[in-house]
């Protein structure tokens, strides 16, 4: 959600206010303004980095936050789920070539 200055987000980024299974990880998108200065996306990478290290109510839960860390998460629980289904799948077109 979109936050305005001196938003105070800790209690949803600790998974407090309203729990969820697998909890928030909180990220910093660019702006319009960044997107039409052209802000290279590697310096936006950045700049999320150094956001969640220099805030106060932050920086100790850095590490789990970001777009990196939230590309990690969604693509070990993608991995998952594809391991999960995968040997129900394979089962239920062996059966469906063989009949």
């Amino acid at each position: 959600d979109l936050m305005d200055e001196g938003t105070d987000a800790l209690d949803i980024l600790e998974n407090r206010l309203i729990p969820l299974r697998r909890g928030y990880i909180g990220v910093v998108n660019r702006s319009q303004k960044d997107i039409q200065g052209n802000k290279d996306i590697r310096k936006a990478l950045e700049a999320e980095r150094q956001f969640f290290l220099r805030h106060p109510k932050y920086r100790h839960i850095a590490e789990k936050m970001g777009t990196p860390n939230l590309q990690k998460v969604l693509n070990q629980q993608l991995t998952n789920h594809i391991k999960d289904t995968l040997p129900s799948l394979k089962q239920s077109l062996s059966n469906q070539l063989q009949s």
